[in-house]
C-alpha cells in the first residue's frame, strides 16, 4: 500500500502530460496544418486522402478530383424538395436567394402539401398516387381526432378533418398539384432518413403515425427497411418519374438527424446509425447506375465529419449556422450563379 501511495502522483503527472500534449498538439496542428494535397508516390489525389486540421471542412466533401463535374442549376430552373430535413431546409434559402422554386400548393415546407417523406417506401406511394399508379382505396382513416390522410404525415396544412368528404376533395386536388409539380420540376431535391415504418397487411407503409390500438391489434406493424428494399423504393419511385417526365434530374441527401426513437429492441443511437447506412448504401447505388440523371449531396458526412458541435440542445438538429454552411456548399456545388 505505501509503495502504491508513493507511485499515485508519479501516474497523476504522467496522466496530466499525456492530455496537455494531447490538447496542445491538437490545437497546434489544427490552426498550422498546412495545405491539404495527395500522396504523389502512390498517386493519390487529394480527394483520396483524409484531411487532418483545419483541412477537414464541409467544402473537402464536395471535393473529386477524378470527376469533371460542371454545375448545372440555373435561377431559371423549376426546383423542388420533397423528405425531410434538408428537403425542408432548402426551399427558404433558395427563395431568398432568387431560385425559381415551385410552389403549386399551399405548403410551409415544401413544394407541395406532402408533408414530411421519411422512408423510401413513403416516396415511392407519393408517386404512385400523384401519377395514378396505385389506387389507395384504405387510405382515410378515422380516428378520435377526426379524419385523417394515412399516407401524409402530420406536417400538412390540415392533419385532421372534421368531415370525410372534406379530406376526399382535399386528396383529390392534392393529386393534382403533386403530379403537375413533378412534371413541371426540373430539378427535384430529395432527403430520406428514416427506415422505421409502420405497414399494413396490404404492403402500405403509413406516412404517420398509426392509432395505438391498431398497433396493438396487430394491423399495423414495423418495418425496417433493408438495403434492396430502399434500392428497390428508390428506382421504383424515379421510374414512375422519369415515365412521365424523362428529364428531370433529382438530387438525393440522407437527412444527418438521428431517429427520435426506435420501435426495435436496440439501443436507438446504434438503430439510428445502421438505418442511415442502409439508405446511404441504397442511394449511392442509384446514383451510380443513373449517373446521368440522379445525384448525391453529402450533407450528411459534412455533420458528422466536418463540423464541430452542430447539435442544438435535443442533439438530434442542427444549428442554423451549420445548415446556412450546408447550404451555400450545395449552392457552390450545383448552381451556375
Amino acid at each position: 500500500m505505501i509503495y502504491s501511495y508513493s507511485r499515485r502522483p508519479v501516474k497523476i503527472i504522467k496522466k496530466s502530460l499525456i492530455y496537455f500534449h494531447d490538447f496542445f498538439s491538437t490545437l497546434f496542428y489544427r490552426l498550422f496544418s498546412g495545405s491539404h494535397a495527395g500522396i504523389e508516390k502512390y498517386d493519390l489525389k487529394p480527394c483520396q486522402v483524409y484531411p487532418k486540421g483545419k483541412n477537414l471542412k464541409p467544402d473537402f466533401l464536395i471535393l473529386n478530383d477524378f470527376d469533371s463535374f460542371q454545375p448545372f442549376i440555373k435561377k431559371s430552373d423549376f426546383l423542388c424538395s420533397i423528405g425531410s430535413c434538408f428537403a425542408e431546409e432548402i426551399k427558404p434559402y433558395l427563395v431568398e436567394k432568387g431560385y425559381h422554386y415551385l410552389q403549386l400548393e399551399k405548403s410551409r415546407w415544401f413544394s407541395c402539401d406532402w408533408g414530411r417523406v421519411y422512408t423510401s417506401a413513403n416516396l415511392k406511394q407519393v408517386m404512385q398516387y400523384s401519377f395514378g399508379i396505385k389506387n389507395f382505396k384504405n387510405r382515410v382513416w378515422t380516428t378520435q381526432r377526426g379524419y385523417e390522410d394515412s399516407l401524409r404525415d402530420y406536417a400538412i396544412e390540415n392533419p385532421y378533418f372534421k368531415l370525410k368528404e372534406d379530406l376526399e376533395k382535399n386528396i383529390s386536388t392534392h393529386t393534382i398539384f403533386s403530379r403537375q409539380t413533378f412534371l413541371e420540376a426540373q430539378i427535384i431535391i430529395v432527403t430520406l432518413g428514416v427506415n422505421e415504418g409502420w405497414i399494413d397487411s396490404e404492403g402500405i407503409v403509413s406516412g404517420r403515425m398509426p392509432p395505438l390500438e391498431d398497433i396493438k391489434s396487430g394491423k399495423y406493424k414495423l418495418a425496417n427497411l433493408s438495403v434492396s428494399e430502399n434500392y428497390e423504393n428508390i428506382e421504383g419511385a424515379l421510374k414512375i418519374l422519369w415515365q412521365c417526365h424523362q428529364n428531370v434530374k433529382v438530387i438525393f441527401t440522407l437527412s444527418p438527424v438521428p431517429a427520435f426513437a426506435t420501435f426495435e429492441q436496440e439501443n436507438v443511437a446504434s438503430t439510428s446509425f445502421e438505418n442511415k447506412a442502409k439508405i446511404l448504401l441504397a442511394i449511392k447505388q442509384i446514383t451510380s447506375k443513373y449517373e446521368e440523371q440522379s445525384y448525391y449531396f453529402p450533407s450528411f458526412e459534412m455533420v458528422y465529419c466536418a463540423m464541430r458541435s452542430p447539435w442544438k440542445y435535443d442533439n438530434r438538429h442542427i444549428k442554423k449556422i451549420n445548415v446556412h454552411q450546408i447550404m451555400r456548399n450545395f449552392e457552390n456545388l450545383y448552381c451556375v450563379n
